[in-house]
């Protein structure tokens, strides 16, 4: 029987590769993506922008609520 990757396998498997700058390490990455097309390496790297933008917006969102929360008036420009 196969052992099923996950998304949790395969970060959990990425993250024991990350150097101690929050990178990957340079072995590991060239190994990495070199398994994949242009295409496909641009289309993980469009996915980790979109999610990095709602990270952003969502750190907003909060700051937001908070000073709501304590009175402020907030409004977009």
């Amino acid at each position: 029987m196969s052992k099923k990757v996950t998304p949790a396998v395969i970060a959990n498997t990425m993250k024991e590769n990350f150097t101690n700058r929050g990178r990957l390490a340079s072995l590991y990455a060239s190994q990495l993506f070199s398994k994949f097309s242009p295409e496909q390496l641009e289309g993980l790297k469009e996915n980790i922008d979109q999610e990095l933008e709602s990270r952003e917006k969502q750190v907003v969102h909060e700051h937001i609520d908070w000073l709501k929360e304590h009175g402020f008036k907030v409004s977009k420009k």
